[in-house]
């Protein structure tokens, strides 16, 4: 599917707007395919994924409305301008960390995340970037926001239609990516595409750390967070604890489990071959970072996100079969060159574009 870049400026309210009105169709689209997910498994209650999802969405409304207003509002513009329910399209929203939260059986996305630092590269600048995954079957629009809000900085979005965001950098040099982990102490609380733009409206690494931490969250993710001066924290987190890891030099990085012995204790309990993958793609990222150390540039590390190597658990993934994950969306952004490069479907198709913020 072909990458939208929409540029979006003004208040909150206008940028909600026009997001839904320019991709009406695609919002809905996604909407409905991620109802359809939840719909698709019966909880213990004799209840549907969806009718708990919901009922949590409810519950943590008002939360939300109090953590950020500004995005709220944006929300529910969106909604509206997309004729969508914004209870759905919050739920939607959130539907990763509410799966986790829900389904027993839930399992984390198959994502690859990593971080780079000066001292890798030949002309020594750092880089962040990840893949993200999404069920074979589901063709959400992927998009790139160009923000110019009036009381933020100007920011891009990687995100799907209608979605808040998934990833991103803005003008004050702050990147994010985030990739899906699965506590066992997921409660009501702030879902992480709320957590992760909130970071991105940030001026400083230290401030976007702090909307990481100061937060009842809903469930766990891992963020990398990097800014243009070189400096980079991983920020792992569970619903109720976290753990940061300050990076300093060559790289580092993520998959879908834990690595802090604090929060391992945390981790669910999944089937072994999806543990078997998130540690299997961790092990291939490094060693690949390892081997092309002091050669790290946007090409390299788009090979790096290409790689098959260990398939079925490799980092870039393939559904063969309906309701498996396979790769949506590859990136990686230069915060020093307020760069970003992108990928709308699996990285070893070599489609990625060059979009400046």
């Amino acid at each position: 599917m072909a990458l939208a870049v929409v540029e979006l400026e003004g208040s909150p309210r206008q940028i909600g707007r026009e997001h839904g009105a320019r991709l009406r169709a695609h919002v809905a689209d996604m909407v409905e395919q991620r109802m359809q997910r939840l719909t698709a498994v019966a909880g213990e209650r004799q209840q549907t994924l969806l009718d708990a999802a919901l009922e949590v969405g409810r519950r943590v409304w008002d939360l939300h409305e109090a953590y950020d207003p500004s995005l709220m509002e944006e929300l529910a513009a969106l909604a509206e301008a997309a004729r969508v329910d914004p209870l759905e399209l919050l739920v939607a929203n959130g539907d990763a960390d509410l799966m986790g939260m829900l389904y027993d059986a839930a399992s984390a996305r198959e994502e690859t995340a990593f971080w780079t630092g000066r001292n890798v590269s030949p002309d020594g600048t750092p880089y962040i970037g990840q893949t993200r995954s999404a069920p074979t079957g589901e063709c959400a629009q992927p998009v790139v926001l160009r923000l110019y809000p009036d009381d933020a900085p100007a920011a891009l979005i990687v995100s799907a239609a209608g979605s808040l965001g998934l990833a991103g950098m803005n003008e004050a040099g702050l990147a994010i990516v985030a990739n899906n982990l699965v506590p066992t102490d997921a409660q009501d609380g702030i879902t992480f595409v709320f957590v992760l733009r909130k970071a991105l409206r940030q001026l400083t690494l230290e401030n976007a750390i702090r909307v990481m931490l100061e937060v009842q969250r809903c469930s766990g993710h891992n963020y990398l967070v990097a800014d243009a001066t070189g400096r980079a924290v991983n920020v792992e987190t569970s619903a109720t604890q976290v753990s940061l890891t300050l990076l300093e030099s060559d790289f580092y990085p993520h998959t879908n489990h834990f690595l802090s012995q604090k929060l391992q204790a945390l981790e669910r309990v999944r089937a072994p071959e999806v543990m078997l993958s998130s540690r299997t793609r961790l092990q291939r990222v490094r060693t690949l970072l390892q081997e092309r150390s002091g050669y790290i540039t946007p090409h390299a590390l788009q090979k790096i996100l290409a790689d098959h190597d260990s398939a079925p658990g490799a980092i870039c993934q393939h559904g063969m079969q309906r309701g498996e994950l396979a790769t949506r969306v590859s990136l990686i952004f230069s915060p020093q060159q307020a760069t970003l490069w992108i990928a709308p479907d699996n990285p070893c198709r070599g489609r990625f574009q060059k979009v400046q913020l």
